[in-house]
């Protein structure tokens, strides 16, 4: 038998091969099954619509019939599905925000309307003399817009700004000799500066990182000039438990220098940052390992198209440090 955990970000009932499994609240489903499937998912809201997902193995490969699924490959046949809504919502787009601006190219207009088709998304128009110069569909849906024109380095930008839940929204748009879109960019701190557009994100890691952008004007656009970490709080105590998840998400950052800091004297000279980071591949999460019986290991997550494989990796620990790293295919 194989153990599924399932997960959706939106609230659904869930049928099994037909069959109530249970509802779907921000929490997880379990069952277990042999090899084929079908869950189906109906919506507890007016904004999506009911669909079904056949769930099987190929040659020992675990594939899915819905692009609105996305599987993680956990060790000793575990799987942890995650779902998606299935939107199909319309309503007329309105009119959130307008500005007049005077500009390079003359007057011009830029209106911002909320979404329409897709449930989260904008649209903005510019129009110049009254003529329609762009149209662009926004990535997001944002509250509190504000739409202003500034000189950065000499050249023109109208910038459209907003909030987006928890971030900063920004949309860029060059207009000095045409109007195009420069940049879109979501982040937790956006300023605006004479001479370049700085930004900053958390990493939500436990040592705290934030990175740092910094965009400047060359041939008459926005590019990112550099990026950089910063801490966000210098002073944090780490569990001894979380020491290697702090380690590992440390490296997913790029903050080598960090990650040596709960490595031994030893393991440290036993490896420079090149191998460091070589050793452990392109992962994408640390995740604890419940999977096995070995206490002092972790799971490291690797993308596999639009899914996910894991990787145990075995820990020796030495008065609270790493002191040995034994990765597991």
């Amino acid at each position: 038998m194989k153990n599924f955990v399932i997960k959706a970000d939106f609230e659904c009932f869930v049928l099994l091969d037909g069959k109530e499994l249970g509802i779907l609240d921000g929490g997880e489903l379990y069952f277990e099954r042999p090899n084929k499937f079908v869950l189906t998912f109906f919506p507890i809201d007016n904004k999506t619509l009911p669909y079904s997902c056949k769930v099987g193995f190929e040659n020992g490969v675990l594939h899915c019939s819905s692009e609105l699924c996305h599987f993680v490959q956990l060790p000793n046949n575990n799987f942890e599905l995650n779902f998606v809504p299935y939107l199909l919502s319309y309503r007329r787009p309105n009119l959130q925000k307008t500005n007049a601006l005077e500009t390079p190219l003359g007057k011009t207009e830029v209106r911002i309307f909320d979404e329409g088709m897709q449930v989260a998304g904008g649209k903005v128009q510019v129009l110049v003399g009254g003529e329609l110069k762009l149209e662009y569909d926004m990535s997001s849906t944002i509250c509190d817009a504000d739409i202003t024109g500034h000189y950065i380095n000499n050249e023109y930008f109208i910038l459209i700004q907003g909030k987006v839940e928890s971030y900063q929204y920004l949309l860029c748009i060059n207009c000095g000799q045409s109007v195009e879109v420069n940049m879109e960019l979501l982040a937790h701190q956006v300023e605006v500066h004479e001479d370049c557009i700085k930004t900053l994100t958390k990493c939500f890691d436990i040592n705290k990182h934030a990175k740092v952008n910094v965009y400047e004007v060359q041939n008459g656009k926005l590019y990112k000039k550099e990026d950089y970490l910063v801490l966000l709080n210098e002073d944090i105590k780490i569990a001894t438990e979380l020491v290697p998840y702090a380690f590992f998400e440390a490296i997913l950052v790029g903050d080598i220098n960090k990650a040596r800091e709960f490595m031994t004297q030893e393991l440290n000279q036993a490896i420079d940052d090149a191998h460091l980071k070589a050793y452990f591949g392109d992962f994408k999460e640390v995740r604890q390992n419940i999977y096995t019986q070995d206490l002092s290991s972790v799971l490291l997550l690797y993308r596999d198209g639009n899914n996910y494989t894991s990787k145990i990796c075995k820990l020796l620990m030495l008065d609270n440090k790493i002191d040995n790293i034994d990765i597991i295919s």
